[in-house]
């Protein structure tokens, strides 16, 4: 893991598997756990409302 590089996982459902990535380092990840698949319109609302602040979410604990 000490390569200077940032971990994504991709295809993340759950919170167990939210769990198991941070236990072993793993810094952002993405899937149906955060949203499930919408429209370009819907996801213009969607980010619009409390999620536009961040550009991708972190599963460091720093």
């Amino acid at each position: 893991y000490d390569m200077g590089l940032e971990i994504v996982a991709e295809g993340v459902e759950s919170a167990v598997q939210v769990a198991w990535l941070l236990e072993r380092g793993v810094h952002y990840a993405q899937g149906w756990y955060y949203a499930k698949p919408m429209t370009a319109a819907t996801l213009a609302t969607w980010l619009s409302k409390a999620h536009a602040p961040r550009q991708a979410v972190s599963l460091a604990t720093t």
